[in-house]
């Protein structure tokens, strides 16, 4: 490791580890300063399940800091009792050391860089930043003042900053491995996923511990498609830190992106395991349940990941539509209302709780959510078809029909769309949107999107053909919806075949 005499600057390499007696200048007979220990930090930043941000090295006092002015000896001592106390995970300790450093000399730039790096591990950005801002004024060849600087840009999410300090710092000194691994991030963060896994290779051959670089380059191995070479960082990322759990996270990501969902779900348990409070884990694991149609443990893991965020929107929306599926409407639409008051403008959540309201047969408040959504977004071709269905439930067929149409204008393509127009025109209670030719055409459509496997689409065509007259017809695809239907839709079609039947004989009720 690199050590730094805190008297005469001299600059020499050691074989000691950080928690082992500081040895003596040979030039000074002074002590000389060890690093911060990167194992205590690589921790405190662990956020976002895709790719948490790394700690910046702290690096020991630099000479080059000290070229413009003489500092004080006690200034010195500060910080190289800082500089121990950070190695101790002793921040707060730490933090006192270099705020009296620079009580001391103003113009020390170690100690400003020292200061702002614990204030970026605290999460204090500005103050982090104005002071890496004034090591840099100071020392404009400050390398680590740059990379530090860089990843608070990170923080702020301000990439294109970022990536100029890391350039900078790369230009100053290129072996340090973080400048390159940060300036990865902020590209992959940018999209530049090429360019990221060159600067995450870079890194590796600079250090190849340095913790979360084979985690974020398998993240960006995702991004542009190369799922075996994600997978291979994160087993490289477990063989290093058995408990990470994001890299099992993000090796579930990619068993679900290659349809292995039980291997996902045990990457996904170990995940949460290893993380309790890991609500991104609890959300993909309930999504995976919810698409096997196991709602109650969707819910259950739904529910766990509001637990662990309160403000996670998506669980709302995905625990809304499991209380659907259930029948468990009025939770259903105590979720979209929740929704909405985290979300306010999103049509999805609107559209989603009207059609709750419908399930309950409350097709005003339906009616006023679809009306609400279309007004957020104008295109919103599902908004129209589920608008259309309420005003269908009451009577009102023109304003009905105008809705099908703009749907299926929109390029609304789902089978139940043109199912639910067939309908309209097949059951109507109003002989001017009673058309049987109209009807079998539609229905036809809905039966060729849906394959000829959905047994509403096949009633509905049996419908539309009674309606046209075509007895025959209605009677052999009700047969065939009766054999695709689960029990109350056998019960359905069962009524269907015998009005169809009594309709065929000429016997009316």
């Amino acid at each position: 490791m690199q050590l730094c005499c805190p008297r005469c600057e001299t600059t020499v390499k050691s074989e000691a580890t950080v928690s082992a007696e500081a040895p003596i200048c040979a030039h000074c007979g002074a002590r000389l300063r060890l690093p911060i220990s990167q194992a205590a930090l690589d921790q405190v930043f662990s956020e976002h399940h895709h790719s948490p941000l790394l700690t910046s090295e702290l690096f020991p006092p630099s000479p080059q800091a000290f070229a413009s002015a003489r500092v004080r000896e006690n200034a010195v001592t500060h910080i190289t009792r800082g500089t121990a106390h950070a190695a101790k995970g002793e921040f707060d300790r730490a933090l006192v050391e270099f705020q009296a450093a620079i009580e001391c000399d103003p113009r020390s730039a170690l100690a400003h860089n020292n200061r702002g790096y614990l204030f970026m591990l605290r999460k204090e950005y500005d103050k982090a930043l104005a002071d890496f801002n004034f090591t840099i004024e100071l020392d404009r060849h400050f390398a680590t003042a740059f990379n530090n600087r860089g990843f608070v840009w990170i923080a702020k999410k301000d990439y294109d900053q970022a990536i100029m300090d890391c350039d900078r710092a790369i230009q100053l000194d290129p072996t340090i491995a973080l400048a390159h691994h940060n300036r990865g991030f902020a590209l992959a963060a940018q999209g530049h996923c090429e360019r990221a896994i060159s600067d995450f290779n870079a890194a590796l051959l600079l250090d190849p511990k340095l913790p979360n670089v084979l985690q974020n380059r398998g993240a960006a191995y995702i991004s542009i498609g190369e799922f075996d070479k994600a997978i291979a960082d994160f087993d490289a990322t477990l063989r290093l830190q058995p408990d990470n759990p994001f890299a099992f996270f993000n090796r579930a990501f990619v068993h679900v992106i290659k349809g292995d969902l039980a291997l996902a779900a045990h990457d996904l348990d170990d995940a949460i395991r290893c993380r309790p409070d890991y609500a991104n884990a609890y959300y993909l694991r309930g999504d995976l349940n919810r698409l096997q149609k196991d709602y109650d443990r969707a819910i259950e893991d739904f529910s766990a990941a509001l637990t662990c965020n309160p403000r996670f929107a998506l669980c709302l929306y995905r625990r809304g539509e499991c209380h659907f599926e259930k029948g468990a409407v009025e939770l259903a639409v105590l979720d979209f209302s929740a929704l909405i008051d985290l979300e306010p403008n999103s049509p999805a959540a609107f559209n989603n709780r009207g059609l709750a309201y419908a399930g309950l047969n409350d097709h005003d408040r339906a009616i006023a959510d679809y009306d609400e959504a279309i007004r957020l977004d104008p295109r919103y071709a599902r908004a129209f078809h589920q608008r259309a269905i309420s005003h269908t439930a009451r009577n009102e067929f023109e304003a009905a029909t105008v809705d099908h149409i703009e749907a299926l204008r929109l390029g609304l393509t789902a089978s139940e769309a043109y199912r639910d127009f067939a309908q309209l025109w097949s059951t109507s209670s109003d002989s001017r949107f009673r058309d049987g030719g109209l009807a079998i055409e539609l229905a036809r459509e809905a039966c060729e999107l849906s394959g000829w496997e959905d047994w509403s689409c096949l009633r509905t065509l049996a419908a539309a053909c009674a309606e046209f007259g075509q007895v025959v017809e209605a009677i052999q695809w009700a047969e065939k919806a009766q054999m695709l239907a689960s029990h109350d839709g056998r019960m359905l079609c069962a009524n269907d075949l015998e009005h169809y039947h009594r309709q065929k004989l000429g016997i009316t009720m």
